[in-house]
């Protein structure tokens, strides 16, 4: 009977463990997170909020130009290996909207975009790295950082956990977590990345494996637009 009683402890201590048993997202471990950054172009960034009606002249990993008018904005792609995004070059969508926020940011805060690209059909695709919210009583995304949800594991000389992400549009809602996917607004949405970390990283505001990162991706597609299979 006393060799049960270890056995009962950890029995205990799993049951109260965080919620990893429940949520698959905290095991995804794929590298399909997609940074919208700026640190390449050297174009105009996207101007807050401001809607530009144009096309892709360059789209894809590395540096993107929008053409609007006369007028050419930047920024740039950067994907993890599984990253996978549609193809929103001219000659795939043709004349587009464009809006963007966020694009502005400092050493210690780096950017956390979102894009969103329309025609007039509707939103063809949404791209975001951080909370965000339309303001027009439409999308509201928020995922605060998160230390309970998921347990730890070792990655990048630190240690990553997962947080989930709480995206609303309209009365409908939807939580994920890392690899998750729903329908909101028609719109097919995908969790490509959401962690809350502790490890040494050029985006951290500190040096050493015990900073505070937030890294988050996640994109919404119309059903009709076509995304590649990831190689």
């Amino acid at each position: 009977m006393r060799a049960s009683v270890p056995i009962l402890l950890a029995l205990a201590v799993v049951g109260t463990s965080a919620c990893d048993r429940q949520d698959v997202g905290c095991y995804d471990r794929s590298e399909a997170h997609v940074r919208i950054s700026t640190s390449l172009t050297s174009l105009p960034l996207p101007t807050e909020g401001e809607s530009l009606d144009g096309s892709f002249s360059t789209w894809g990993v590395g540096e993107v130009v929008f053409d609007a008018g006369g007028v050419s904005v930047g920024f740039d792609l950067e994907l993890e290996d599984e990253a996978v995004i549609p193809d929103l070059h001219a000659d795939s969508v043709g004349t587009v909207t464009l809006e963007g926020w966020d694009f502005t940011g400092s050493s210690t805060a780096p950017t956390e975009p979102t894009i969103r690209v329309s025609n007039d059909d509707g939103t063809l695709f949404i791209l975001g790295n951080g909370e965000w919210s339309s303001g027009d009583g439409g999308w509201d995304v928020s995922s605060p950082r998160d230390m309970d949800t998921c347990t730890t594991y070792e990655r990048d000389g630190g240690s990553g956990r997962h947080k989930p992400v709480f995206l609303t549009l309209g009365d409908a809602s939807a939580r994920l977590l890392q690899g998750d996917t729903a329908v909101l607004g028609g719109l097919d949405v995908t969790v490509l990345s959401a962690q809350s970390n502790n490890r040494s990283h050029p985006w951290a505001p500190c040096s050493t494996a015990d900073c505070p990162w937030e890294k988050l991706s996640w994109m919404a597609v119309a059903p009709g637009l076509e995304i590649p299979e990831a190689e």
